[in-house]
């Protein structure tokens, strides 16, 4: 692993999953965050928004909390969790992910608007997405684990249109008994939390990891679709963007070994956690792994949720790192940006 020496967080916090706009000749940058004095895993449950800008993508100057979870009641009082935005009709618009007070993991996405990127108004009727029971997984009516995946919004024009893709889970096959659902994420949260090797998630249940898709005409009401990738190979696939790149169409997106299929982590000689990236001719697909398998930036990285930038033409990678040297424990900060070689079928960045 390389030294990355200008790796950046705001002073006393976290920093993890980001997103980018570029405006006035400077780029935004918006991250969650939370205090650093937490246990690494609390972070989840405390992150609001930060704000930084530069000029370079590499010297951040830190600016006022930019967005925190609502007022106890409030349909996102627990967090804040990942967005994106895009400046349309003049005005800057944000989806974002959130949580409600005794929720667990039931999660809605949310619109705010703003003239200045500083003040923030939340939509009168917001949560304006949730999950449709016809192609997705909505949480059990009844049972100890409330899940319903349905997060980072990647938001994007597509001929025009605001279009958003999100994190979710293709819906529960039909006849599925409801405790084997909740077996099957207990085994997940178990992978996740063990150094013990409990083998890749398999069956019916596993690789329903899927980006939804959703349009809308004016961000205010939105139409939920059926997903556009839904390759039956993870469980989840997070922090999604999609570019055009010399005429040829990609996702990308970050996953952990632990959400690896089984029978695809053995084609592919074992699953990574980081950066992956598909391929197709046209938005509708077919998608191909890109690399031969799909890994872009793998677990020895150390790097997550990674943003695609285009600057002068030239791609460039930014991710946010789990460890870095000089680091001890965990890292939660944002890296300084790679450049990005794209050929076809191959993505990499550069070390």
């Amino acid at each position: 692993m390389s030294a990355h020496t200008a790796l950046y967080a705001p002073p006393a916090m976290y920093a993890w999953d980001f997103w980018l706009l570029e405006h006035g000749g400077q780029w935004h940058l918006f991250h969650l965050q939370a205090p650093r004095d937490e246990h690494p895993e609390s972070r989840h449950q405390l992150a609001s928004v930060g704000h930084a800008v530069s000029s370079d993508l590499e010297n951040w100057e830190p600016r006022p909390t930019a967005f925190e979870a609502g007022p106890e009641g409030a349909w996102d009082d627990q967090c804040i969790w990942t967005g994106s935005m895009f400046e349309w009709q003049g005005r800057f618009w944000l989806l974002y992910t959130a949580r409600k007070r005794g929720g667990f993991l039931l999660q809605k996405i949310g619109l705010a608007v703003s003239d200045d990127l500083e003040h923030w108004e939340r939509h009168r009727d917001n949560p304006v997405m949730t999950a449709d029971p016809r192609w997705y997984q909505t949480r059990p009516d009844a049972g100890p684990l409330k899940i319903e995946d349905w997060r980072d919004p990647y938001l994007c024009l597509v001929d025009g249109r605001p279009t958003a893709l999100i994190t979710a889970r293709t819906a529960i096959p039909p006849g599925t008994w409801k405790l084997r659902v909740i077996g099957a994420h207990l085994k997940e949260f178990a992978r996740m939390s063990t150094p013990l090797r409990l083998g890749y998630p398999s069956g019916k249940l596993a690789g329903r990891g899927c980006l939804a898709f959703a349009q809308s005409d004016d961000m205010l009401r939105w139409q939920v679709k059926a997903p556009l990738f839904s390759p039956g190979r993870y469980d989840c696939l997070e922090c999604p963007q999609y570019f055009v790149h010399e005429g040829r169409h990609y996702l990308t997106f970050s996953t952990l070994k632990e959400w690896y299929q089984r029978d695809w982590a053995r084609e592919i000689g074992g699953g990574q956690t980081g950066m992956h990236a598909y391929h197709a001719a046209s938005m509708e697909g077919p998608w191909e792994p890109c690399n031969g398998d799909g890994v872009v930036l793998g677990t020895e990285s150390q790097c997550y949720a990674t943003r695609m930038v285009e600057r002068a033409g030239q791609w460039q990678a930014l991710s946010w790192r789990f460890k870095a040297e000089g680091h001890a424990g965990f890292c939660g900060m944002i890296d300084t940006p790679r450049p990005v070689n794209i050929d076809g079928a191959t993505l990499s960045v550069a070390e």
